[in-house]
């Protein structure tokens, strides 16, 4: 792990790396921890090093983006109940309600038949809610920010990261245990 950790901040301060590469090592850096956290053996200097490092990867896969916004807010009002709603916004994060039907797209179209193409989309809501939010929204290879999925007949909370940086933060504390998701069903 620490040596790992070590290697990371190698990588991502140098001049020379792409960002396929930087991107396979975040990745690969993310899994490790996550089999050392699952293992029990998570040593917590080599997090702290691996989040060093994801967060200089992150911001430069990410290079110039633009953060939603200066300060959070709370969605408090009801929304209609088809239409998915932000519930929570960071500068480099969201919380997004997804109604039944709404599909979490976070790979590309490629090998889709039309009626899956022809889905309501998180990822276009949202760039038509943020207009000025661009970057990972776009980017199917890392998820378009999506952290996680739901089924399209399911509905919940998704987080988004709207950061490059953001993005590699959450995949750490989800991978070490610091996040966690739990599901209920409602009959």
């Amino acid at each position: 792990q620490l040596e790992l950790a070590r290697r990371s901040l190698e990588l991502s301060l140098g001049p020379f790396s792409t960002n396929e590469s930087l991107m396979s090592f975040a990745e690969a850096s993310v899994s490790v921890m996550w089999a050392s956290h699952f293992a029990g053996s998570l040593v917590n200097d080599a997090v702290a090093k691996a989040a060093l490092a994801l967060h200089r990867i992150g911001r430069r896969l990410g290079g110039m983006e633009q953060q939603v916004s200066c300060c959070a807010s709370v969605q408090t009002s009801i929304k209609a109940v088809s239409l998915p709603h932000v519930s929570l916004q960071l500068p480099d994060r969201l919380v997004v309600h997804k109604p039944s039907g709404w599909q979490v797209d976070y790979f590309g179209e490629e090998g889709l038949d039309q009626s899956q193409k022809e889905r309501s989309k998180l990822s276009a809501f949202l760039r038509a809610q943020l207009p000025t939010l661009r970057g990972i929204l776009e980017d199917p290879s890392h998820q378009r920010g999506f952290l996680h999925r739901l089924d399209v007949p399911s509905s919940g909370l998704i987080l988004v990261a709207t950061t490059h940086e953001a993005y590699y933060d959450l995949q750490l504390q989800m991978a070490t245990g610091l996040l966690t998701r739990d599901y209920a069903l409602q009959l």
